[in-house]
């Protein structure tokens, strides 16, 4: 199971269709959504396996499923290839692969358990934990 699932996505039932909709049918597409999180995961997974044991195992923390919220959004957008991505989305995905660089190297906490695979290093990244808002798009 993806660490964010399509009923994590916090955005506007009427952005989700616009993103999702690709047959026009008036709805939400959440197989569309879903491809999103599980890209969201792959993403999330390539820097934090180099710290920590992976896959992690339910309940996820908090924070991993904020960062993985984040970056399926930015994922929504990026599959209209025609309609370009909101700088402030574009914004807070940066910041969250920033974040997830500095925690690949040692640095910073999404509240995940230590384990004898895991680097456990000192919380010095601070985690950007502030939600953008999507209002006008």
């Amino acid at each position: 199971m993806s660490i964010c699932t399509p009923d994590d996505i916090r955005i506007p039932a009427d952005l989700r269709q616009r993103l999702t909709d690709d047959e026009d049918v008036g709805i939400e597409d959440t197989v569309n959504i879903q491809e999103c999180c599980d890209e969201a995961d792959a993403t999330f997974y390539r820097y934090v396996g180099q710290r920590d044991a992976t896959p992690l195992v339910e309940p996820y923390t908090a924070e991993c499923v904020q960062v993985c919220r984040k970056i399926t959004v930015f994922e929504m957008w990026e599959r209209l290839n025609m309609v370009p991505t909101p700088e402030k989305v574009k914004e807070a995905y940066e910041e969250i692969i920033r974040f997830l660089e500095a925690y690949a190297k040692g640095n910073g906490s999404l509240g995940i358990e230590e384990t004898p695979e895991s680097g456990g290093g000192d919380p010095v990244a601070s985690f950007p934990d502030d939600e953008f808002s999507l209002n006008g798009y």
